[in-house]
């Protein structure tokens, strides 16, 4: 779909009070898409806190279930 295009029909659906999020060259839509965005948003807020050293959200946990989380964690980037 050309960029005006897609474009245009962002356009329209704004206008009709609807969301859409522009994915390359596709337009998605879907009734969560405002959810979706309010998620990438905050996402994209915690990784800029991070990356000024600020600690944001911090979660704690019991000592024992950090040490297993670490294990998995340790696993999973292990996998190829």
């Amino acid at each position: 779909m050309p960029a005006a295009a897609v474009g245009a029909a962002a356009r329209r659906m704004r206008e009709a009070g609807r969301m859409a999020l522009l994915f390359g060259r596709g337009v998605l839509e879907h009734p969560k898409a405002a959810e979706l965005v309010q998620a990438i948003e905050n996402l994209a807020w915690a990784l800029e806190s991070m990356v000024a050293g600020e600690i944001v959200n911090q979660i704690t946990v019991p000592e024992e279930t950090a040490i297993w989380a670490r294990v998995a964690l340790d696993r999973m980037l292990e996998i190829k």
